[in-house]
């Protein structure tokens, strides 16, 4: 099979955080995919916006791109047109990260309901994106969830994990709004005036990034998943696409 994976760093694997960097310790899905014989290329990239994936996209439909992949494969690599590939696999990122509100919808979005509301908003902008490439794309809920309900107005995107954090941690409620960016952004400068719930949901929702750092399948930084639960990942897709009998694969 012929495979395009893209998204922020959880489209790129593991990770493990030392001296202040993050360093890439594991391809993830991209691994367990090469593994069992399919011919994949990735276009994740850590820390991007749902824009960057959108134009990345574009541009390799438009027959324009090449990926550069750093000191290690020093060469331009080419990415094949999106019709060609077999499945395309869309992991979901933070959806405010990069939008205008990124810098200041902790302020002004001060109620749980207007942020979801904001948030519901760009996940429609993004669903509307994936969907104008007309050829089927495959979703991965990772930083946001998606469900069917998000994309049944959407005839080319089909959901295959909801929320990879609930798919691996069954017992785990996942990000309703992934703040923690935001908030890295702000932390010095957050008002006063905010509401004591709002507050109080703020802070329920960025504690689940300290309760995933000790859980099975996810990096200590509790932002990522760890091999393991790519491993899983990619025996769900496996399972629902692939068909592949060679499940004990090279960890």
């Amino acid at each position: 099979m012929k495979i395009l994976i893209a998204g922020d760093s959880w489209g790129k694997g593991e990770y493990d955080f030392e001296n202040g960097f993050y360093n890439n310790t594991h391809m993830g899905l991209e691994h367990f995919l090469k593994e069992s014989n399919n011919e994949v290329y990735n276009i994740s990239q850590g820390a991007v916006c749902q824009n960057t994936v959108v134009n990345k996209l574009k541009n390799i439909q438009d027959n324009n791109f090449f990926e550069y992949w750093g000191k290690e494969h020093p060469n331009l690599t080419y990415i094949p047109k999106l019709e060609t590939y077999d499945y395309i696999f869309v992991f979901v990122t933070d959806l405010f990260r990069g939008s205008d509100l990124f810098e200041r919808y902790w302020i002004v979005n001060n109620s749980r309901e207007n942020v979801l509301i904001e948030l519901n908003k760009l996940k429609h902008d993004y669903l509307k994106n994936l969907n104008s490439f007309n050829v089927k794309i495959h979703l991965l809920g990772g930083l946001n969830k998606v469900t069917e309900e998000d994309v049944k107005n959407y005839e080319n995107i089909e959901i295959t994990i909801p929320s990879v954090i609930e798919f691996l941690l069954p017992d785990f409620e996942a990000y309703e709004v992934f703040f923690n960016d935001a908030l890295n952004s702000l932390y010095s400068s957050i008002p006063d005036t905010l509401d004591p719930d709002y507050l109080d949901y703020v802070y329920n929702q960025v504690k689940k990034t300290d309760l995933l750092k000790t859980r099975e399948y996810f990096c200590s930084d509790g932002l990522h998943p760890n091999r393991e639960g790519h491993r899983l990942i990619y025996e769900e897709i496996n399972r629902k696409y692939l068909g592949n009998k060679k499940l004990n694969l090279y960890i």
